[in-house]
C-alpha cells in the first residue's frame, strides 16, 4: 500500500526469464510429487465438465451445497492478485455459480490477475471459455521462454474473448486496482470505462508488473502510466454503487497464507482450506505464480480452486441461516 493514502477512486469516466517446467506424471494412489500427499481425484460433475475428464469423486471430497435464496444479492467477492496461479480462480468461479452464491450482477473486485476473474463473471463468460483462453495464455509463454511478453500475451487475449459492449457491461459493476506510476507511485481504484480499449488497458495495466510482464515500465492508460495493481490494493473494496446493498465481502486469494505477503491479513477463500499436506510447499506456489507450467498441472490448480470453494461453501452457509 502507498503511504501517499487511500486510493483514488475513479468513476463517471474522470480520471485524476525462466524456462518453463518440466511436465510432471500424474499419478493415482500413489504419493504426489507436488505435494508430498495422496493423489484425490476431482469430485463433482460440474469440475469434470471443466477439465474435460472423467473422474470419480474423492473421498470426504465436498458435497454440492445451494445457497438459499436472496443471499447472493448481499454478497461481494474480492480477488487478489494471482500471478500465473490464476487457473484456482477458474475453480473458484465455476463452484460460486454452482452454488449460486455468485451471479452476473454479484459485484466483484480483484487485483492484478484478479481483475480477469471480476471481468469475466460480469459478463457471465462461461468457464470453459475462460479455461481455454487461459490454456493459450500459459501455452504462447511455454512457446518463448524467458521473453517477456506476460502483457502482450494478457492484451491480445482480452480483446479476442471480450464482446466489444463490455465497458458498458462492467462499468460500475466491478473495481480493479491499479497503480498510477507517475509522477509517483499512487494507488487507484477504477470503477468506469469508456470503451473496451480502455477496459483491456487497465486490465493489462492491473497484470503488469515491469521484469515479467514487458520491457517497460508500466502500460499507458487514461489514468496516465499504471502497472500492477498488487502495489495499490490486494484486497480491492466493493464498488461504490453496491455499498449500502453488500453485507459481506468474500477474500479470495489462490496462495496460502505462508506464500503471501505478511502484511495483507488472511482470505475467506484459499489453499489453506486445505491440510499443509495437501497443497503445494509455499517455494512452489511461488515458482508457479511466476513460471508457465505445464498444463496438467493448471487443471490441478482449477480442481483446488473448485474443491477448496465448496469447502468454504459449506462451511459459510451453515452460518448463514439468519439471510434466510
Amino acid at each position: 500500500m502507498s503511504s501517499h493514502g487511500a486510493p483514488q477512486r475513479l468513476w463517471r469516466g474522470t480520471a485524476p526469464p525462466p524456462q518453463p517446467t518440466a511436465p510432471i506424471p500424474r499419478c493415482s494412489n500413489s504419493q504426489d510429487p507436488r505435494r508430498g500427499a495422496r493423489c484425490r481425484s476431482a469430485g463433482g460433475g460440474g469440475l469434470d465438465r471443466i477439465v474435460g475428464k472423467a473422474a470419480a469423486a474423492a473421498e470426504g471430497a465436498p458435497a454440492a451445497v445451494r445457497a438459499p435464496e436472496g443471499l447472493a444479492r448481499r454478497l461481494a467477492f474480492s480477488f487478489s492478485p494471482s500471478g500465473l496461479l490464476f487457473p484456482y480462480y477458474i475453480g473458484v468461479l465455476q463452484a460460486l455459480r454452482e452454488t449460486d452464491l455468485v451471479t452476473s450482477d454479484t459485484p466483484v473486485s480483484g487485483s492484478s490477475g484478479g481483475c480477469l476473474l471480476a471481468v469475466f463473471n460480469a459478463c457471465g463468460i462461461a468457464v470453459e471459455d475462460i479455461r481455454k483462453t487461459n490454456r493459450l495464455i500459459n501455452t504462447r509463454l511455454l512457446a518463448r521462454p524467458g521473453d517477456k511478453i506476460l502483457g502482450e500475451v494478457v492484451k491480445d487475449a482480452m480483446l479476442d474473448l471480450l464482446p466489444n459492449d463490455v465497458h458498458t457491461t462492467v462499468s460500475n459493476r466491478i473495481a480493479i486496482a491499479i497503480t498510477r506510476l507517475a509522477p509517483f507511485p499512487w494507488p487507484l481504484v477504477v470503477e468506469d470505462f469508456l470503451s473496451k480499449e480502455d477496459l483491456v488497458d487497465v486490465m493489462v495495466a492491473s497484470t503488469y508488473m515491469p521484469g515479467m510482464a514487458g520491457t517497460n515500465l508500466g502500460v499507458a492508460t487514461r489514468h496516465g502510466l499504471a502497472g500492477d495493481g498488487m502495489l495499490a490494493r490486494f484486497y480491492p473494496e466493493v464498488p461504490e454503487a453496491y455499498r449500502d446493498r453488500v453485507k459481506t465481502t468474500i477474500k479470495v486469494c489462490p496462495a496460502p497464507s505462508e506464500a503471501r505477503p505478511w502484511f495483507v491479513g488472511s482470505a475467506d477463500i484459499s489453499p489453506d482450506l486445505r491440510s499443509p499436506e495437501d497443497r503445494y510447499p509455499k517455494d512452489k506456489y511461488y515458482h508457479y505464480a511466476s513460471e508457465p507450467f505445464d498444463l496438467d498441472i493448471l487443471d490441478d490448480f482449477i480442481r483446488d480452486g473448485y474443491n477448496d470453494t465448496l469447502t468454504w461453501a459449506q462451511r459459510f452457509l451453515q452460518t448463514s441461516r439468519q439471510y434466510n
